[in-house]
């Protein structure tokens, strides 16, 4: 089982930040767009609209802040198993043993020198690696990835002008149903919005299945 200290979901759905410039008026230029997406069952001016609204009124600092944290709990899942695997010799039973660069989201040196150090020290041969997801990382690793929980948050508000949060899915999230699912896996998920609107916002995503 894995332990999380913040944001906890067991739902289908997953949450995005959009940044960008003019994020907002370019999706209230494009509400009344109505072109049905291939489905037929809405408009592509009724996703922007739904979007729009999460971004102007469901958006706020401390949500944009629970992204970014799992965002690094995803990273230090994924730099877990590679220790687990490259140092203990242990075969991948949970995660993919490469450690995934994120673009704007990494590990800190000290976060990944904690993560290395307590594992060894809690050694135990033949254990599964979700014995070490249960491991208490310490106060001093909690104080940096707070500290880069925030820094990763003020370097996102001082290089775009915009930045927000959305949650999609097929039955949790924001919106959910079929329109949940059609945004969570192609509008956003598959970036096919900077098509639609002729936009160049950066999508990043957080899956919750």
């Amino acid at each position: 089982m894995k332990i999380r200290n913040n944001y906890v979901s067991n739902s289908s759905s997953s949450s995005f930040i959009i940044v960008g410039n003019n994020v907002i008026e370019i999706l209230e230029k494009n509400i009344n767009n109505n072109e049905k997406i291939y489905s037929g069952e809405f408009t592509y001016g009724e996703v922007n609209k739904e979007i729009l609204r999460q971004c102007k009124y469901e958006s706020n600092e401390n949500k944009i802040k629970d992204f970014i944290y799992e965002m690094i709990y995803n990273l230090k899942e994924s730099y877990i198993t590679y220790i687990y695997e490259s140092e203990f010799n242990q075969s991948n039973h949970y995660f993919h043993s490469e450690y995934n660069f994120i673009e704007d989201f990494t590990l800190t040196d000290k976060m990944k020198s904690i993560i290395y150090e307590t594992m060894k020290n809690n050694k135990k041969d033949k254990e599964d690696e979700l014995y070490y997801f249960c491991l208490n990382y310490g106060e001093e690793y909690d104080k940096e990835e707070k500290e880069l929980i925030d820094k990763i948050y003020n370097d996102l508000i001082a290089n775009n002008k915009e930045v927000y949060t959305v949650s999609f899915g097929d039955n949790h999230g924001n919106c959910n149903g079929s329109m949940g699912e059609y945004v969570e896996h192609e509008y956003l998920g598959e970036k096919i919005i900077n098509g639609c609107l002729n936009s160049n916002f950066k999508i990043y995503q957080v899956s919750e299945h």
